[in-house]
């Protein structure tokens, strides 16, 4: 019995919240196991079935990733500027360097689809904290920078 609990495991990952998170591959594995091999289901419907399983894994491989260089364009209630992040994307987490105006700082956050959330510390403004939306190379999105105000951003990933 030990050993079916260890392999049922090995298919299924748990996140940091204990939620099960499911791969696009076992996901179209059972599309495909379960829908394409029965006999009962009409040509369109196994075909529809076929092409859900191409969009699951399509989606996993277009995936965004965070990880290079970003250059963004600040601008703030105290005024504008632009700041460069080199960020690393290990899963949900980020983690890279802020430099730009306030000098140099590590960077910290996550990722959750679409949506991004970084923050660095700085002496002169205190605690800065960076809210976007991924579109492909950009992200666009909200910056609070401490005791200079808030304002917004939007990042263009180098190449």
């Amino acid at each position: 019995m030990q050993a079916q609990d260890t392999d049922f495991a090995a298919l299924f990952k748990f996140d940091e919240h204990n939620t099960l998170v499911l791969s696009s591959y076992y996901i179209s594995l059972f599309l495909v196991s379960s829908f394409l091999v029965s006999s009962c289901y009409t040509a369109a419907m196994r075909k529809l079935v076929a092409l859900a399983a191409l969009v699951i894994c399509g989606a996993a491989v277009w995936a965004a990733d965070l990880t290079g260089t970003w250059s963004a364009d600040v601008v703030l209630d105290a005024g504008s500027g632009t700041a460069t992040f080199v960020l690393k994307q290990d899963g949900n987490a980020l983690s890279g360097t802020y430099s730009g105006a306030l000098g140099e700082a590590k960077v910290s956050g996550s990722v959750k689809g679409e949506e991004v959330e970084w923050t660095f510390e700085s002496p002169d403004a205190g605690k800065i904290v960076y809210k976007g939306k991924v579109e492909g190379d950009k992200i666009k999105g909200t910056v609070e920078y401490g005791e200079l105000g808030k304002g917004s951003f939007s990042a263009v990933k180098k190449k």
